[in-house]
């Protein structure tokens, strides 16, 4: 083929000069930007050569369009053989390269005109690269950095200097930037050489940051005065905590209360009572409480109706203070005042009783109402309700210990309008919810009749079409709940083991199991031979033929529902014949993981024989043998227990791919066994 007939790359830019000072030797005189685009460019790609070609005969193969041809071109690019690429498309009237300008100008044009030529974006993860220059200054002394997840505060990567040798380095991580995330690039020199972080201008600190990368990151850094806080962890933690109270004239003599919560999970990290403040100055202190990059509020209260629990303020006075992201031992200053905050001081440790007040309800009387409580968040049902028919405009339902305290709850609850037996999104179904945050007493809810309704997506399951006695032994107790979770374990596929009814099987359903035998719910319990809720607990025969194993499966789900002490009982019953008759372990055991290799998390059993208690360490141990996380340290009794490890160090970090070891001593007993992670 001749260099006239080849296919010139130089295609757009010939084009627009001769659409604009000279005739097209083209059937089409008028064709400019559109039909050159829908007959050429619409069917080509940004990549060179014949597409069908490989190696040594790609290379040589035709690579241009002479716009003078175009009808060969046009030829060429439906056959979707002819691929064309800027960086190699000569301009107008010569075979050279492109110039600067000419190959943005053209890609400026590709990218604006025809989008299905952009490159797509990738996904990561990417490379970082970080080049320090000018560091001088900084020569000899402790150089730290770490790269943080903005959205969870977690460190992805970090790295130690011990003494700077250089002005100018560059540090990279490879493959650790993901794209839609941001992150924090953390660093500082410890200008006082104290071996941990202080905040400037003792250190010198900076911090740089990553947004929503879609390639590979290079950034620049040179030392600068505009110093950045970045509460770098002195140590892995947990850190102590120091509270200096003065001014407290007011509260001398009354009783008062302070307790630490992560403000995150809700849970308790540590409290204390002083049942009378000893003078207007005093200090309060904790050791190891708080957890790196962990977050806290510290809620505290003075008795000032003198009634020995919490009220609102005025009632007591009450304040909060928080940390925000520890990364060391925190020392707050507290000073009296008037600035009163409801810090929802739980009255005892719970569970809490609920009420909830129903008024003007006139239109739903006679109608069938449902109504269940879920806590919001782990998204478990707590307990549900039905009234065959509404009974009157105004009426109460009540539920006694089963707000845990801290805990926040969904109300949801529901008229059956259309009265067929099921939920239906409103206005099909009038239904509502109440938000109840943060329990820490008995609480009392009113509800007046509206019409802001709320899709609450009650579960729907047809219970006429699915028993409760799921064991067959014509009885409806704790069995059948174990007879549940056995075939969860096993992957059996029934769509009556759905209990929740929302197309997927969880712990909850085992839990709408309990509840329905509980509650009476049962098609089965219309007949009087079945066991009915007031006899769940004393009519629980043996679960037959279960091992060693299917035992340890329950024990550790039982932890995972939320059971009463009288449910506990009745599952001691149906698995050992005797709430008093557990089958306690021999002797010392450290168990292998559970799954191994595995990711993210595995589980490791371990057991405290019978006539023991004993201290109790399991830690965990990178190849170099430095500790990565200590997941037991504390005095058990005898019995068979279950830790769970999330892949994460004692710091929060994600831990790399590879071997591990896990440790675990109690009293002369000291065994190690090996995991492997993969990712």
């Amino acid at each position: 083929m001749t260099p006239e007939k080849r296919i010139n790359a130089s295609l757009f830019f010939t084009a627009l000069l001769m659409i604009i000072i000279a005739p097209i030797p083209l059937s089409a005189q008028s064709t400019g930007y559109d039909q050159v685009y829908a007959d050429v460019f619409s069917k080509i790609c940004l990549h060179c050569h014949d597409s069908h070609l490989s190696g040594s005969s790609r290379n040589s193969a035709p690579s241009t369009v002479n716009f003078d041809t175009y009808e060969s071109a046009k030829a060429s690019a439906q056959s979707a053989n002819i691929r064309v690429q800027a960086g190699t498309m000569p301009p107008p009237g010569t075979f050279g390269p492109l110039t600067s300008a000419q190959k943005t100008l053209f890609q400026n044009w590709i990218n604006s005109g025809t989008p299905e030529f952009s490159t797509p974006a990738a996904t990561g993860p990417f490379n970082l690269t970080i080049n320090f220059s000018g560091m001088t200054p900084n020569i000899g002394q402790m150089f730290r950095l770490r790269v943080v997840e903005q959205s969870t505060g977690s460190s992805v990567k970090d790295t130690t200097i011990a003494s700077l040798t250089t002005a100018n380095f560059q540090i990279a991580f490879p493959k650790i930037l993901e794209s839609g995330k941001s992150y924090n690039i953390d660093f500082y020199i410890d200008l006082n050489q104290n071996g941990v972080y202080d905040t400037p201008p003792v250190d010198h600190a900076w911090r740089l940051t990553v947004s929503s990368p879609t390639a590979d990151v290079t950034l620049a850094f040179s030392p600068n005065s505009s110093y950045t806080d970045i509460k770098y962890p002195s140590d892995p933690g947990p850190y102590d905590l120091a509270l200096n109270f003065s001014g407290m004239n007011p509260d001398i003599g009354q009783k008062f209360q302070l307790r630490v919560v992560d403000s995150a999970s809700a849970e308790k990290a540590a409290d204390t009572t002083l049942t009378a403040v000893p003078g207007a100055d005093f200090q309060i202190s904790f050791s190891r409480i708080l957890k790196a990059r962990h977050s806290y509020n510290i809620d505290f209260y003075a008795d000032m109706n003198n009634n020995g629990i919490y009220d609102p303020p005025p009632a007591d006075h009450a304040w909060r203070l928080k940390v925000s992201s520890a990364y060391g031992k925190a020392t707050l200053t507290f000073t009296y005042n008037t600035s009163f905050t409801d810090v929802m001081f739980p009255v005892g440790p719970g569970p809490y009783n609920l009420t909830i007040n129903f008024t003007a309800m006139t239109l739903h009387i006679g109608q069938e109402f449902q109504l269940r409580i879920v806590d919001s968040s782990s998204a478990r049902p707590v307990v549900d309700t039905t009234l065959a028919a509404v009974p009157a405009a105004d009426f109460q339902i009540a539920f006694y210990g089963i707000l845990q305290a801290r805990h926040s709850y969904n109300i949801d609850f529901y008229a059956d309008m259309n009265k067929n037996g099921v939920y239906d999104s409103p206005p099909v179904d009038y239904a509502w919810r109440i938000k109840l945050p943060d329990a820490y007493r008995d609480e009392n809810s009113s509800f007046a009749h509206n019409v802001d309704f709320t899709d609450i997506k009650f579960p729907v399951f047809n219970s006429s079409a699915c028993p409760c006695d799921l064991n067959g032994d014509g009885s409806l107790n704790i069995v059948d709940v174990i007879k549940w979770l056995l075939d969860w374990r096993e992957g059996v596929q029934d769509s009556c083991l759905d209990r929740a009814g929302d197309g997927h099987l969880a712990i909850n359903d085992a839990i709408f199991l309990l509840l329905e035998i509980k509650n009476n719910r049962c098609p089965e319990q219309a007949s009087a031979h079945l066991a009915g809720a007031t006899q769940i607990y004393t009519a629980v025969t043996k679960a037959e033929g279960l091992s060693r194993s299917d035992i340890e499966f329950i024990e550790k789900m039982m932890t995972m529902m939320n059971l009463s002490e009288d449910e506990k009982t009745a599952f001691l019953t149906a698995l050992y014949e005797s709430a008093d008759k557990s089958t306690l372990p021999k002797a010392f055991s450290l168990g292998q993981n559970t799954p191994n290799p595995f990711n993210p998390a595995t589980t490791i059993s371990y057991t405290v024989p019978e006539g023991n208690t004993a201290k109790v360490t399991l830690a965990l141990y990178d190849l170099r043998g430095r500790l990565v996380r200590t997941l037991v340290d504390e005095i058990r009794e005898a019995g068979a227990y279950n830790v769970f490890w999330d892949g994460r160090d004692d710091s929060g970090r994600r831990s790399p791919s590879g071997i591990y070891f896990y440790r675990m001593k109690a009293g002369d007993f000291n065994r190690t066994r090996k995991m492997i992670l993969l990712k």
